[in-house]
């Protein structure tokens, strides 16, 4: 393949390396707030004086989320350690939820 086929290519391809570019900065800061207001009303659950309930729904979410990822990460990667690690995320958030839900249905 000559580097004038390779150029075609990548042209006709159509993808702007600037709209990938702004879309990985973006996640980035979309996991940093999402860590963010998970901490805020996390430690206000707990000195609020509540029953724990928003602790339990949002640690359902962030352990369902890191679980995804790893999981995600382990199909393209083939790593063991990134499978136990999205199998445990996956139990704990369940875990989370099933107390979330035994204190909100009391």
């Amino acid at each position: 393949m000559t580097k004038e086929e390779i150029l075609r290519r990548s042209r006709n391809e159509r993808n702007d390396e600037g709209n990938e570019y702004a879309a990985q900065k973006g996640l980035k800061y979309g996991y940093i707030s999402f860590g963010l207001i998970s901490m805020i009303i996390i430690i206000a659950d707990a000195f609020g004086g509540s029953d724990m309930r928003a602790f339990y729904a949002v640690s359902a979410l962030i352990w369902g989320f890191f679980s995804t990822i790893n999981f995600e990460s382990a199909r393209f990667k083939h790593n063991k350690s990134l499978i136990l690690a999205s199998i445990l995320g996956a139990l704990t958030a369940i875990l989370s939820l099933i107390r979330y839900f035994y204190i909100l249905l009391g």
